[in-house]
């Protein structure tokens, strides 16, 4: 468990609940003593973790690859080989480095617009 991790997933203006509870859960993941923030819960584990069930992981998944707080790095993990290995959008993982004029005031993630219906 990170807390610096949990922290900053608190801190984030996430559009929808589920999701912000979702991205906690994911940044409770991250492994404290590396200087990634990478995590690899399957959907599996999401959904054990936060009461949620599968569609509504994938749809918090997604809304939040689609505001810029989490990145798929291309990598897998898992028994399987098939989980995705995400990284939190922090400034200082280095997922996504911001440019001056597309980060948020916080400095934590690039501005995206809200995804409507999902």
């Amino acid at each position: 468990m990170s807390f610096n991790a949990i922290r900053w997933a608190l801190d984030q203006p996430v559009s929808r609940a589920s999701a912000k509870f979702l991205l906690v859960v994911m940044a409770d993941c991250v492994n404290a003593e590396g200087s990634e923030t990478v995590c690899w819960p399957s959907y599996a584990h999401l959904a054990k973790r936060t009461g949620m069930n599968t569609k509504t992981i994938e749809a918090g998944i997604f809304r939040l690859k689609q505001e810029g707080f989490i990145v798929d790095t291309g990598r897998r993990a898992g028994d399987t080989g098939k989980v995705v290995v995400y990284c939190l959008n922090t400034t200082e993982s280095g997922c996504i480095k911001p440019g001056p004029q597309d980060t948020s005031a916080s400095g934590t993630r690039p501005q995206t617009p809200p995804i409507p219906g999902v």
